[in-house]
């Protein structure tokens, strides 16, 4: 494979520039028109624009700082920043790149690659945003709100939640906030965080239920191993009975549709 076909199947552009305030290329793949819209001749020398041109002007005091840092400590910089497309759409890139030295220790070049992460940066900005206005909403809710996890380990409260309870975030992150349950209750709130109690809870329900629609043993049978089938999630679950002699017998099945009955 020759570096021009490498080059074409990199999804990302690469470049080498000058080390001036221009982003002037000395060269560009033909990947950078996909992510700017602009061709890569465009850039060239900044035939018709420089590269600098197109980097959105929040970005541009920090993108020089980073560079600055990196070649100074000898290491390679890795940059996040946005460029204005040619639709005038602001797209985010990511670069990674680092400086070519000459004898003198001056900088000759910087080379590095290019790539268009504007999904991933709106997927976490969204996120961002989403995550902010959950803290916003329930630090200024009147009622308290907490999260656990299954071990019960507490994972987030709110403010309003501590003034309620008596006691600090720390020691309620610290597991403390099951000291501000009442002690008659600790027991039977535990159990209703059980998801397998809960679980089972509903199974023995809907079997009751069914139980007192029919009378018929059969029935109840069938019954029990359906919803006992559904709630294991598994594909056979059986009835068997044995005799005194150990013999024994299948008397009902629940099975998936793909998987052979044995009645």
């Amino acid at each position: 494979m020759s570096v021009e076909s490498l080059i074409n199947n990199i999804p990302g552009a690469i470049y080498r520039r000058l080390y001036d305030c221009d982003w002037t290329m000395e060269f560009i793949s033909d990947a950078i028109a996909d992510i700017s819209g602009y061709a890569a001749l465009d850039f060239i020398d900044n035939r018709i624009r420089s590269f600098a041109s197109i980097i959105h002007p929040n970005d541009k005091k920090n993108i020089e700082q980073s560079i600055s840092e990196s070649i100074n400590y000898g290491k390679s910089y890795i940059l996040e920043y946005q460029i204005i497309h040619a639709d005038g759409n602001i797209k985010w890139v990511y670069e990674k790149g680092q400086a070519i030295f000459s004898n003198l220790g001056e900088v000759e070049y910087l080379d590095g690659a290019i790539f268009d992460i504007t999904d991933r940066k709106i997927a976490e900005l969204a996120l961002r945003d989403s995550e902010y206005r959950y803290y916003t909403l329930t630090k200024s809710s009147p009622v308290g709100i907490f999260r656990i996890d299954r071990q019960g380990n507490c994972l987030y409260v709110n403010e309003r939640w501590c003034e309620i309870v008596g006691i600090s975030l720390e020691e309620a992150l610290d597991k403390d906030w099951v000291e501000a349950i009442y002690s008659d209750d600790r027991e039977r709130v535990f159990q209703e965080f059980d998801p397998s109690r809960n679980r089972n809870k509903k199974l023995l329900v809907t079997i009751t239920q069914r139980i007192h629609q029919s009378l018929n043993l059969e029935e109840i049978l069938n019954t029990t191993v359906r919803e006992v089938r559904k709630l294991l999630n598994s594909d056979r679950v059986l009835v068997y009975r044995i005799w005194q002699d150990g013999t024994g017998s299948v008397v009902t099945e629940a099975v998936v549709s793909d998987c052979e009955a044995i009645l």
